[in-house]
């Protein structure tokens, strides 16, 4: 089963602790949507059906579960200056986190293992627009990786952003403050009751990456 999410959904959203227990968090945008639906599956039976507070720590344990254990899959989709290596492919790094610049940069010795798999879905004006799989869930890891590959990702002014200028200045763009093109667009795991399996699709809320200017994104509708 695949749900599109809608906005609307409010911000005040519900995430699994590391407790296992529903904790109240503000977020905005894609994450409030996520964040809400993960309180519905886990507050829901099969069928839709409201299930008791205990059976919310269940579900919601249950969900903490398959999230740590790496058994849910996370799909992005980023926009980048340039393209990566190949249409489709995986890139795995070694990277370490610097606490004192909250940054992450790929080391030859050392670091922890990074890897994505991505594939390319169209290409115009010298940017493409990636579907990226996490692998892995390091720090800024997809920032790092692709721009590491040679192709950053748009608007990204700690990690991309003498491509991202140098993008504008070919066309003639005011630079501005450029949005960060990266999207969490699909989430999918089983449900914690019935152990359906279930995504949720979301469409980017980023001006560069629209349905208009970039057709492919009609499968996230």
């Amino acid at each position: 089963m695949c749900e599109t999410s809608r906005n609307g959904l409010s911000t005040g959203a519900f995430i699994i602790d590391g407790s296992g227990e529903l904790a109240e968090k503000s977020y905005g945008g894609a994450e409030a949507r996520q964040c809400a639906l993960y309180r519905r599956c886990a507050s829901a039976g099969p069928a839709g059906e409201r299930r008791d507070g205990l059976c919310d720590q269940k579900a919601a344990a249950e969900l903490s579960r398959q999230f740590s254990s790496h058994q849910t899959e996370k799909y992005y989709l980023a926009l980048l200056t340039g393209r990566l290596p190949e249409k489709a492919g995986i890139l795995t790094d070694f990277l370490q986190k610097d606490g004192r610049t909250n940054t992450s940069s790929v080391v030859s010795r050392g670091g922890k293992r990074a890897g994505l798999i991505y594939r390319e879905l169209e290409e115009k004006r010298g940017l493409s627009l990636v579907e990226i799989r996490l692998q892995t869930g390091r720090h800024h890891q997809i920032r790092v990786q692709t721009a590491h590959a040679g192709a950053g990702i748009y608007g990204d002014m700690k990690y991309n952003a003498e491509k991202t200028k140098k993008w504008h200045e070919k066309g003639g763009i005011d630079s501005g403050n450029p949005e960060l093109c990266l999207f969490s667009c699909q989430l999918t795991f089983k449900h914690p009751v019935s152990h359906e399996k279930i995504c949720f699709k979301v469409l980017p809320e980023q001006r560069m990456m629209t349905i208009d200017e970039w057709p492919s994104l009609s499968y996230y509708k």
